[in-house]
């Protein structure tokens, strides 16, 4: 008769021990780990547990406590590093079908630079549910990347990212309070130019049209919006307006906003997708772009030079763009050294949908 075998169970001390000795492998400390406070929270545990696990470390020799109670990480803990994956995780803040086509062709040049460098892109997209989030970032956890780009993403997401102290930088604007390296359009520039723009064709009542809930750009825009409309002081009338991002919400709101108290004559749109719903809308009410309304949007997309009358735009070169990413993405991933925030100034086309003011009072 076979002796019985016992299988003993892991301790919630051991979990935490291995769990700990991962992120120092990872790397995921530079120096030091994080106060105890913090380090509890994260794992979920007691201090008197992490206090029990934080003594293995020290008794395998991979940290050395300070007289400030810090934990310091030993090079005998940097020695047993795993290499680095040569992987960068890109979030983006809403599926890739939901992307406009610029967006897309700036990730399909940056995989190809990295490529170049021996680097691999992984597109993750996060989810638009709160109730989804937790279970995104534990997957995020579980993915190890050198560094993260980060995309069209929430105040959330953006403040758990630099709250993890992982190598990331935000494509696009950041939100309040988020201190991290970025690359992003100039879309506040560009929306005071707009602004401009229409006030000297004459037009005094200028909406500007956003998806809600609005990104980091978006508000953006939005601040400047107002403030250049507030800045020309000549009873010029400023009206903001959400919509839900589809095609008939985003029509009808621009249909109010002309038709409204208001009267707008003159529109500002985040997107050219949103600017061609628009233009659809007015077209089937009879009304003609650049004579009734006027229209820009603060971006572009492939499809806008084959509109007629072509879309009045903002425009900036994709590839170089990706170029620029691509370099601060390799001086993080390998040096995780903060590379220096760069915003690019995009360029005006003309256009076709941008007229004088008719009948403004």
């Amino acid at each position: 008769m076979s002796p019985v075998k016992t299988v003993r169970r892991i301790t919630l001390v051991e979990q935490v021990v291995e769990v700990l000795k991962d992120f120092l492998r990872q790397g995921r400390w530079p120096e030091q780990l994080p106060g105890e406070h913090q380090l509890a929270d994260e794992l979920q545990v007691g201090r008197s547990t992490l206090r029990i696990a934080l003594n293995v470390l020290r008794t395998d020799g991979l940290v050395s406590v300070s007289q400030g109670r810090r934990h310091w990480i030993t090079p005998h803990a940097r020695k047993v590093r795993i290499p680095a994956t040569k992987t960068i995780g890109f979030v983006l803040g809403w599926s890739i079908d939901g992307q406009m086509a610029h967006t897309i062709l700036i990730v399909d040049e940056l995989r190809r630079y990295l490529q170049q460098k021996g680097f691999s892109l992984v597109v993750v997209a996060a989810p638009r549910r709160r109730t989804e989030l937790q279970k995104f970032q534990v997957s995020i956890k579980q993915t190890w990347a050198d560094c993260w780009v980060l995309a069209s993403c929430s105040m959330e997401l953006q403040q758990w990212f630099a709250g993890e102290r992982w190598p990331t930088l935000i494509y696009g604007s950041s939100h309040e309070g988020v201190d991290l390296p970025l690359l992003k359009c100039d879309v506040a520039a560009a929306c005071r130019h707009a602004v401009g723009t229409f006030h000297s064709k004459g037009h005094r009542k200028i909406a500007f049209l956003a998806k809600w809930p609005p990104t980091a750009g978006v508000l953006e825009a939005e601040s400047s919006f107002r403030h250049a409309c507030a800045a020309i002081a000549d009873g010029t009338i400023a009206e903001l307006k959400f919509h839900d991002g589809t095609p008939s919400n985003i029509g009808q709101t621009a249909l109010s906003l002309v038709r409204g108290p208001s009267g707008a004559t003159a529109l500002i749109t985040m997107t050219p997708t949103d600017a061609l719903s628009i233009y659809c809308q007015l077209s089937n009410e009879g009304m003609r772009l650049a004579r009734e309304v006027s229209l820009i949007s603060l971006f572009e997309d492939l499809f806008v030079s084959s509109m007629i009358p072509e879309l009045s735009r903002y425009s900036y070169n994709h590839a170089n763009h990706a170029r620029v990413l691509s370099r601060m993405v390799i001086t993080l991933a390998t040096s995780h050294l903060r590379p220096t925030s760069k915003v690019v100034i995009p360029e005006f086309v003309r256009g076709a949908t941008v007229g004088r003011a008719m009948n403004q009072k």
